[in-house]
This record gives structure tokens, C-alpha cells and sequence, in this order.
């Protein structure tokens, strides 16, 4: 056998190999999974982004409107990024949000999804690492635009969610029969910020915000008695990269 049929032919052979997986080429492909299919996605300290030099991606698709806790967890210090991206893995929906296990509010990510959506998370990990996945469902009736807003009555907690990469903000009308103090209860859960901006003929214009780690139930009122009349509550990302869920109440 001739020096090249013979290089040819160990070629030949590396490349089949390569196919099936017996011989490891330069561009496989970084460690993967799916919250559909296990609630919890583990990434070994081996497959970890430092040493791998490889992000994870897991991918999620929902069965319904609502939202989901990420939540990491470790044996020991971990930290790292996700990314959400979209079912093509090239857009990104979210900005790359750290998270350490060392810390009970930064080891939790929340994000708002749409039914029948399919997201990637882009996992890079840094040490070993488990992450967990919940989803809770939420029955929204939000407004599209000021015009379409849905009233709210007074003590009655409403739910919504903030989806990736909605575009539109949330629209709630009040409707104030008589002179009072407006009190306006909210909360939210993001991986980023939330933004409420609270309006109306007789209000001055308020906005306010709930970012990562804020679980509590806010609260803020008219200074004086506000008139009779319709009042706006509108709910969005602080910017194009926000999810989450939130509650409002008024009375």
C-alpha cells in the first residue's frame, strides 16, 4: 500500500468513527437537556463551562401560560450564567442572569412563558451544579393596550405574567366611585426588573419597580383623596430582556 492510499484510508476511518460518537470531534456538541423530561438537570464539574469550554443548553417547552422557577443548587460553592433564548437557540430573550448557590435570592431565577413556547436555557456553569425547574400556571386577563384594559375590583388580588419577549404591556383600569385615598398593593417575582406605572386623570404619574430577588408585597398611595373616576395600572418588562409574575390588588 502506497504512503497515500494509506493515509486515505486511516482518514476514511477517523471520520467514521467520528460519526458514531466513538472518537470525540473539536465541535461536538455542549452537554444538553430537557426540563420536560426531568425536573432537575444536573451538570458535572467535567462538563461545567470551565472545563469544557462548552455551554448547556436544556430546553423547556409549556403546556400553558404561566411562569418558572429556576432555582440552583450545590454540594458546594457554585456560579455561573443563564441566558433564555428562543426554539432557534440564536435569539436571546433575557440578558445573561448570574446565579451562586452561596446565596438563598441569587440561586433563583423567575421567568414568565406563553403556552405552546418553546425556550432554551444557555447554562454556563461554573463547578457542579443542579438545576431545578417548577412551573406554576396562571390565568391572566390583562388589557393588550389602554383601551382593552380589564378592571380590577377593589380587594380582589389579581395574577399576571410578564412572557419573554412580550412586547406589549399589561393594561387594568380602577374604576373610584367616590373620593378616597388610593392604596395599590403589588408584587413580582422576575429574573430581571418589573415595571408598574400607576396613572389617571386625578393622579400624578407614579412608576415603580420589582427587581430579581424582591418578593414582598409593595405597597403606594395617593398623598391626598383622588376624585371619582378611572384610574390605569400598567405592567411591563423594565426593558426587552424582563419576565416574570406579579400580583396587584388595590382598595
Amino acid at each position: 500500500m502506497t504512503g497515500k492510499r494509506k493515509y486515505i484510508r486511516i482518514l476514511l476511518i477517523c471520520l467514521i468513527l467520528v460519526g458514531v460518537g466513538i472518537v470525540s470531534s473539536e465541535t461536538a456538541s455542549a452537554a444538553e437537556g430537557n426540563f420536560n423530561q426531568t425536573a432537575t438537570v444536573s451538570i458535572a464539574e467535567t462538563e461545567d463551562f470551565s472545563h469544557s469550554g462548552q455551554y448547556t443548553w436544556i430546553r423547556y417547552k409549556a403546556s400553558k401560560d404561566g411562569y418558572l422557577t429556576i432555582t440552583a443548587k450545590a454540594s458546594k460553592p457554585s456560579s455561573g450564567a443563564i441566558t433564555l433564548y428562543d426554539a432557534s437557540q440564536t435569539a436571546p430573550l433575557s440578558g445573561a442572569c448570574a446565579y451562586n448557590t452561596a446565596s438563598a435570592s441569587e440561586s433563583v431565577q423567575y421567568y414568565g412563558v406563553k403556552k405552546k413556547g418553546v425556550y432554551f436555557f444557555q447554562v454556563k456553569a461554573d463547578g457542579a451544579v443542579s438545576l431545578r425547574c417548577k412551573f406554576k400556571k396562571i390565568k391572566e386577563s390583562s388589557g393588550g393596550k389602554k383601551a382593552l384594559a380589564k378592571s380590577v375590583k377593589r380587594n380582589k388580588e389579581i395574577k399576571g405574567i410578564v412572557a419573554v419577549g412580550d412586547t406589549d404591556a399589561d393594561w387594568y383600569k380602577i374604576t373610584v366611585t367616590k373620593k378616597q385615598i388610593l392604596h395599590l398593593y403589588y408584587s413580582g417575582r422576575t429574573h430581571a426588573t418589573l415595571k408598574f406605572i400607576f396613572s389617571g386623570e386625578f393622579l400624578n404619574t407614579a412608576e415603580r419597580y420589582v427587581t430579581r430577588g424582591e418578593e414582598i408585597v409593595k405597597h403606594v398611595y395617593s398623598r391626598e383623596r383622588v376624585q371619582p373616576g378611572t384610574y390605569y395600572v400598567q405592567v411591563e418588562g423594565a426593558d426587552g430582556a424582563s419576565s416574570g409574575y406579579y400580583t396587584l390588588k388595590w382598595n
